[in-house]
């Protein structure tokens, strides 16, 4: 890693104290299912008990694995699927007191932008260009089959949620290249994240008190999940109204 980063990274860590790893708690649901006891009969009954036993304890086994199994699956694809409040909580709470702050969520925000920054530096000279930022999203060609404009009406008018204008990826690679060189250093890049990290905090914080709740954290979830809905529905009537007109 370059200097530089280790050096920011460095000073992030020591700014919090006694910070340890993120971890995460995982349930484990037993499948197991005991046997009855069996009791030892002469003759025809105990051909019959042990056959009739034998055939009870298998059906209902196999209907009660079979439901535990479903059960269990099914509850592990919804844990597996989007990350719940509490969870989100506890990996926000960067020093791990109970309690989310803005220099909680701000230096959580940063030691990701930290390891973001490393990962686009590919050649370790501890710049990034904007060609670095840009790569691995979006083709710009799927980009331009889409009218961002109308996707934008379309959205806030289905849920009666005014979307924030967002930068163009070179409006964005301009705000935080403080120097104008036309490449970042990692407290370039790193002093932008903890600027959009403090708005977020803001917007996070509904009731302006200071600290990140999972209540707030609930409501946040549902308005992305409303707003990702009708962004899909949005691109959907998009698409079928250009090979509408394609075909005319």
């Amino acid at each position: 890693m370059n200097k530089n980063i280790k050096r920011k990274v460095l000073a992030i860590a020591i700014s919090a104290s006694l910070v340890t790893l993120f971890s995460q708690a995982a349930m484990a649901i037993p499948g197991g299912f005991g046997g009855g006891s069996q009791q030892n009969q002469q003759g025809g009954n105990q051909q019959n008990q042990q056959g009739g036993t034998q055939q009870n304890q298998q059906g209902g086994t196999q209907q009660n694995q079979q439901g535990g199994t479903q059960q269990n699956q099914q509850g592990g694809n919804q844990q597996q699927g989007a990350p719940d409040a509490a969870s989100i909580l506890v990996r926000m709470d960067y020093d791990e007191d109970g309690i989310v702050t803005l220099d909680d969520f701000v230096n959580h925000s940063l030691e990701r932008a930290a390891k973001h920054f490393e990962r686009m530096d590919e050649d370790d000279d501890g710049v990034v260009t904007e060609a670095d930022l840009s790569s691995g999203g979006p083709s710009q060609q799927q980009n331009d089959s889409i009218d961002h404009d109308a996707l934008k009406q379309c959205v806030e008018e289905s849920t009666g949620i005014t979307l924030k204008e967002r930068p163009t990826p070179e409006e964005a690679f301009a705000a935080a290249d403080a120097d104008s060189d036309g490449s970042l250093t990692v407290d370039e890049f790193l002093d932008n994240k903890a600027a959009h990290a403090a708005e977020r905090f803001a917007e996070l914080d509904s009731n302006n008190d200071g600290e990140i709740s999972e209540e707030e954290i609930e409501a946040d979830l549902a308005e992305r999940e409303t707003i990702g809905e009708a962004h899909k529905n949005c691109i959907s009537e998009q698409l079928i109204l250009d090979e509408s007109s394609n075909n005319l």
